[in-house]
């Protein structure tokens, strides 16, 4: 089974079978590239489950935490928002576009950063599992602004 198939039937369930929300946060953040993201999170206990699940599988499945630290380590984050927050007017679309570069490039160095702590651990003969840890670890250090425009933010709590 496909690293994707497996996170899809880890969650389908909580996407194809809301429940009403444990808990509701929402997040006014304005950002260092300019772009405004403002979002409601309601995660559901059995969305909480499922992410719950990835971590759990990880720490049981060489195989499987083989391939969630290949996709977390070589990945780059990419930015959430609203598609109805998208401007229509040429103007606006290239400052926004702009926007949207400056952050690539800033995920970029998140991902070089990742690679880094990857290839050491790797020299270093630690498991996969491990890694992908460390790397959680990371993310969750990470300043909470990029966290939330990345969704990074729903894993740290079980990190």
């Amino acid at each position: 089974m496909s690293v994707i198939s497996s996170i899809g039937s880890l969650l389908s369930n909580s996407i194809n079978n809301p429940v009403k929300p444990s808990t509701t946060t929402n997040v006014n953040s304005a950002s260092t590239t300019g772009i405004s993201l403002t979002s409601n999170i309601n995660e559901s206990d059995e969305a909480a489950s499922g992410i719950e699940k990835i971590f759990e599988q990880v720490e049981q499945d060489p195989l499987f935490a083989k391939e969630m630290v290949e996709i977390y380590t070589f990945i780059p984050d990419r930015e959430i928002y609203d598609a109805n927050d998208v401007p229509s007017d040429i103007e606006a679309w290239r400052a926004f576009q702009d926007r949207t570069n400056q952050f690539s490039q800033i995920a970029e160095d998140v991902t070089e950063q990742r690679i880094e702590i990857y290839k050491k651990m790797k020299a270093e003969n630690i498991p996969d599992a491990e890694i992908f840890k460390s790397l959680m670890e990371f993310n969750k250090s990470l300043p909470m602004d990029y966290q939330l425009k990345t969704g990074l933010s729903r894993y740290s709590i079980y990190v």
